[in-house]
């Protein structure tokens, strides 16, 4: 439905208009908000290349 699973809300909007999530994820968005039990604290020394590698292997 395009919405957050906890309370069926779109989290971001453009002039007054709901921006709906794809797939439970805002994998096009500059920002986006997401539930505590899905994060990861990532090593900041960890290299960027290889983080972004896995985070989108394991999401989709």
């Amino acid at each position: 439905r395009g919405v957050m699973l906890a309370d069926g809300k779109a989290r971001f909007s453009i002039k007054g208009q709901p921006i709906y999530h794809f797939v439970g994820t805002s994998i096009f968005s500059e920002y986006t908000v997401v539930h505590v039990g899905c994060l990861a604290k990532v090593n900041p020394e960890a290299p960027p290349d290889k983080i972004c590698v896995v985070s989108c292997g394991i999401s989709t």
